[in-house]
């Protein structure tokens, strides 16, 4: 049976107000948290080609506006076999 690995990622840099919780923010990514995005993603191929492991091509993401950017920049960066369709699901027991 294959061995199964999760990956942990929480979304990158945004514009938070103050005394208002995260979770309740509208805004996108900063310039700098669509960069994290993109080096989370390097990082997982890197793990991915070092130790032989198939990606799977299925990113689960939180209902949250930027949980669903993180996971939806992902799926760009990670989609390395045209082959095979990477998409992400969204779930609101991931928020």
């Amino acid at each position: 049976m294959p061995r199964l690995i999760a990956a942990f990622l929480r979304h990158g840099d945004y514009f938070q107000i103050e005394n208002a919780p995260s979770a309740l923010q509208p805004f996108a990514h900063t310039p700098k948290g669509e960069q994290q995005a993109r080096q989370a993603a390097k990082v997982i191929l890197t793990q991915c080609l070092k130790n032989q492991w198939s990606l799977y091509p299925v990113i689960d993401s939180s209902t949250l506006f930027r949980a669903w950017q993180t996971a939806s920049f992902l799926k760009k960066q990670l989609q390395i076999d045209a082959s095979i369709e990477t998409h992400v699901d969204s779930f609101d027991a991931l928020c």
